[in-house]
């Protein structure tokens, strides 16, 4: 009986010896899975880091080209501006060339009529 018993112990130390190792092996994958997890965090923090180091440079440049689009407004209204200004001293070039025009109309005629007064006095003598 006592080697029945003795049997029996060393069977039930075998097989929680055998869970023991079991355990082991599934602590071990445990920690293995817990490093490739580790891995994988790490992988995605550099990731996100590389996204808002990316979302930073196109903060950046949409500033520029905000900046960039009030120059061009402030260039356009400044173009408008001259564009008026243009047109207001055409038409004021107009209005004076055809003042001109008329004077030069009047002062040939007036020529004209002293040539012929001219050429009438020449005619009498």
């Amino acid at each position: 009986m006592e080697q029945e018993i003795l049997k029996l112990i060393l069977s039930k130390l075998d097989n929680i010896e055998k869970e023991q190792q079991e355990m082991r092996k599934e602590q071990q994958e445990m920690k293995k899975e817990q490093q490739e997890m580790k891995k994988e965090q790490q992988e995605m923090k550099k990731e996100q880091q590389e996204m808002k180091k990316e979302q930073q440079e196109m903060k950046k440049e949409q500033q520029g080209m905000k900046m960039r689009q009030d120059e061009m407004y402030i260039m356009q209204r400044a173009i408008e501006e001259n564009i008026k200004i243009t047109r207001a001293e055409q038409e004021k070039m107009q209005f004076t060339l055809a003042d001109i025009q008329g004077k030069v109309t009047a002062l040939t005629n007036k020529v004209k009529k002293h040539d012929n007064v001219i050429n009438q006095i020449r005619a009498i003598k």
